[in-house]
């Protein structure tokens, strides 16, 4: 039965690009080993990820929910701000409309 030696595969892999020491000559063995470098990286760091955010839901550090007599009172929306600000707005779209409909004289200068 054949082990599989760890050593020699990681050895091979990385001697894939080593031929070019300028690194000029562009290689599709080089481009894969860049695409399955990044892949298994960022496959371990969305794994560990994962792992975290999974063990603090389950604890119910993230997103908790808040108990009946934990609750406090919420600042209430200040409608007298938001109706001013609608008014604002309304004032300009007026105003907009109004100079849309109006119509200039342009005077030719040629004339």
């Amino acid at each position: 039965m054949n082990k599989i030696n760890l050593k020699n595969i990681i050895k091979k892999f990385s001697e894939i690009g080593s031929k070019d020491k300028l690194k000029s000559i562009l290689t599709p063995h080089r481009d894969w080993k860049i695409i399955v470098v990044t892949f298994f990286l960022l496959f371990v760091v969305l794994s560990v990820a994962n792992m975290y955010f999974f063990t603090q839901i389950n604890d119910e550090k993230i997103f908790f929910k808040a108990e009946e007599g934990e609750i406090e009172d919420f600042e209430v929306l200040d409608v007298s701000g938001l109706k001013e600000t609608i008014e604002f707005f309304e004032n300009k779209e007026s105003k907009f409309n109004t100079l849309v409909e109006e119509k200039f004289e342009i005077v030719d200068p040629s004339l």
